[in-house]
């Protein structure tokens, strides 16, 4: 089975993945939109890749607070029904399954694909700002270091920090919606397969394709 084979939403289940993907949890199939993924879910997550990472305490909550850090803003205002900032709309069922699945292997190809292009982009954006925290002879600029006013998560220019705050935030938003919004690490449920009961991949590896857009599928 191609490993982008995307199923729909309804019940999270745990797996264990780490490193560049972080922590993960995969949901199986569901007939209309579900929001089991919530910024709590995201939260834990976050803090538990970055606590162990050397993180001030102020800037770890400005990234994975569930409510307001840079984590969520992909689940803010116009931004949640943006799908290719949730991996969403890239379930698929092959027609053997049920031949009125209304989307073909292309179109779902083409969905992952500007989600894996997107996290990409953000985390290219996020080393760029970087280059803002500091002076041509690597000396702190105080100035765009600073998340004190809160930083605004608006996709505008600001300070340094707080547009690399954002653009890491939304790109890993993606990287763990995902976990959580596909098929990837889903063990396949009993019985037989259909739209109410999609196949699941039973990955365990890290997705390659979230290094390099060059490298997605």
């Amino acid at each position: 089975m191609n490993p982008l084979s995307v199923s729909r939403r309804r019940r999270l289940r745990a797996c264990g993945a780490a490193g560049a993907a972080m922590a993960c949890a995969a949901a199986l199939g569901a007939a209309t939109p579900a929001h089991a993924f919530s910024g709590g879910n995201h939260e834990k997550i976050t803090r538990a890749a970055l606590g162990a990472g050397g993180w001030h305490p102020n800037s770890l909550t400005a990234m994975a607070d569930g409510n307001s850090g840079a984590i969520v803003a992909n689940d803010h205002d116009q931004y949640f029904g943006i799908g290719k900032l949730h991996c969403d709309n890239a379930d698929y069922l092959d027609p053997r399954y049920d031949s009125r699945y209304p989307r073909t292997r292309a179109q779902a190809d083409a969905e992952i694909i500007d989600c894996v292009e997107s996290s990409v982009d953000h985390v290219r954006r996020a080393l760029a700002a970087a280059d803002r925290l500091v002076d041509a002879n690597g000396h702190v600029i105080a100035a765009q270091t600073s998340i004190s006013p809160a930083c605004s998560w608006n996709d505008q220019p600001g300070r340094a920090k707080c547009e690399v705050l954002e653009d890491l935030g939304r790109g890993w938003h993606q990287i763990e919606d995902f976990y959580a919004h596909s098929n990837w690490a889903d063990q396949a449920a009993p019985g037989a397969i259909g739209v109410k009961s999609p196949p699941g991949l039973g990955r365990t590896d890290l997705p390659a394709f979230f290094s390099s857009p060059a490298t997605a599928p």
